[in-house]
Order: structure tokens, then sequence, then C-alpha cells
């Protein structure tokens, strides 16, 4: 619904050729000050990524990692999951330092079926990325976690983040 407070004209022009597109022009021309009313339906913003991690939540992920992928527990649990996946690459990293080579690998094979068998589209936000990069420091380049990650991910960006 649409409120106009000030007068306005509208003048549309409708141009076509036989069946092909047919070509729509809207010129508004709106008097200075207008306000326009608009009612939308409710609408929910995505969850705001977390800014640090809570110590009792990074234990639930740790015992999250260290089981098999459960795509209907971790389902369950995406409530809280998503912000935490979305949280800045500083927070992964200082986490990531915390970790030793076993969690790193562990959280990095979680992440990686979290944003593929639960439709996140992380891209280059993905909590994989910083994860690889401290366990990279930690030991080199493991090709065979690299070749496991890129096999089972869509996500682009993963394992090395984006270039540049």
């Amino acid at each position: 619904m649409v409120a106009m407070l000030n007068p306005f004209r509208i003048a549309v022009f409708i141009r076509s050729r036989m069946w092909e597109n047919a070509v729509i022009t809207l010129i508004l021309t709106l008097t200075a000050f207008e306000v326009f009313a608009v009612t939308v339906d409710s609408w929910q913003p995505a969850p705001a990524p977390a800014s640090s991690l809570p110590t009792a939540q990074l234990e639930l992920i740790f015992s999250l990692a260290s089981a098999p992928f459960n795509r209907e527990d971790v389902s369950r649990q995406l409530e809280w999951l998503e912000p935490l996946a979305r949280s800045e690459k500083a927070v992964w990293t200082e986490v990531a330092s915390q970790m030793n080579e076993a969690e790193l690998r562990q959280c990095i094979e979680f992440f990686t079926h979290l944003e593929e068998q639960c439709n996140l589209d992380l891209g280059s936000k993905s909590p994989v990325i910083p994860l690889f990069k401290v366990l990279k420091k930690q030991v080199g380049i493991d090709r065979e976690l690299v070749q496991w990650v890129k096999s089972n991910t869509q996500n682009k960006y993963l394992p090395f983040g984006p270039l540049g």
C-alpha cells in the first residue's frame, strides 16, 4: 500500500514490436518533499556474526567435530552454529591458534561438511579459511587435506581463501 502526500504525475509509454519483448518505460515526475509510506511484511534479518566465541559453544563445536558428521543433529543446532560460522576471521584465527593439529583438522572437516550439507553459503567468510591458515603455519600444507576439502565442497574459496 502506497500513500501519497503530494500530487504527482505518472506517464506510461509502452512500445512493442509484434510479439517481441515489450518495452515499458515509467516516468515519474514527483514534486519536492514527496513522501511515500510503504508497508511490508515482517522481515527477519540474518543472525549477526559473533564477535567472540563463548567457551561452552566452542566445546560443543569440538564435540560435534570429533563425532562423525550427522546432518540431522547439526541441523537442529544451526540456529546458534550459523552465527558462529559467520564470525570474523580474526575471531577464528585467535581460536585456531589455541588448537592443536588434530582439533584443527576436525574443525576444518566439520565446517566443510556444515557448509555443504546444511546449505550455508559462507563463501570467503568460511571459518575453514582461517582454520586452515593456522594449520598451515603449524605443520605446512597438507595436500591430502586440501584435496579432501576441495572434493567435499562447492565453495571456490576453500581452503585457501580469496586470492589477493
